[in-house]
């Protein structure tokens, strides 16, 4: 910190800086509460999508347990044809959003494939859907932490740092500055004294 000159105009621009300060941090700390809210909703999303997508290998093993002894091959039946994403601002950061996604189904003949391979489509469907959903709730629950944690930082900065010193610095100057008007007080009575001694 570079060395402040001990005077009143010294002192009076730094109890400005404290105000400016303790004005700055109820709204880093209200912003910093609703990063932390928000990150916890999207961490609680993504592991619910996590559950559910556990819930679809269950019902695949439940359902479709011939597949394991299948010589249909169904690789390439669904595919992803276009994803689209839009962005949401949420507590002032830009986070991605699914807006539509479109997938192909290879044509098949119903005579052709099993009756099973209906709900194995189903099945790969969600699935696929899924798992895009899951990368996007990824990407929102990594810039949310960055974001609180960014949040956090400055609470911090002001809250341990700035406003202590400055606290500290204040109080310096004050000492000082009635020191030095203390003196002045004393010079003053005893040029007085001198004076009325030479009368």
């Amino acid at each position: 910190m570079a060395k402040l000159a001990l005077n009143k105009s010294v002192l009076n621009r730094q109890k400005k800086q404290l105000q400016t300060y303790e004005r700055f941090l109820p709204a880093l700390e209200l912003k910093q509460q609703q990063l932390m809210a928000e990150k916890k909703k999207a961490e609680v999303d993504f592991q619910a999508m996590q559950r559910e997508r556990q819930t679809i290998r269950v019902e695949v093993g439940n359902h479709l347990p011939m597949l394991g002894c299948s010589d249909i091959h169904l690789s390439g039946m669904v595919t992803v044809k276009n994803v689209d994403l839009g962005e949401e601002h949420v507590v002032g950061i830009k986070l991605p959003s699914l807006e539509e996604v479109k997938l192909d189904v290879v044509e098949y003949g119903f005579l052709s494939k099993p009756h099973w391979v209906d709900v194995c489509i189903d099945l790969l469907k969600r699935a696929v859907m899924l798992d895009i959903k899951l990368q996007i709730q990824q990407q929102r629950v990594e810039l949310l932490e960055k974001a609180t944690r960014s949040a956090t930082q400055r609470v911090n900065l002001f809250s341990k740092i700035l406003i202590p010193e400055t606290h500290q610095t204040i109080r310096k100057i004050q000492v000082f500055v009635s020191d030095m008007e203390t003196a002045a007080v004393v010079r003053s009575k005893m040029t007085k004294q001198k004076a009325m001694e030479h009368k």
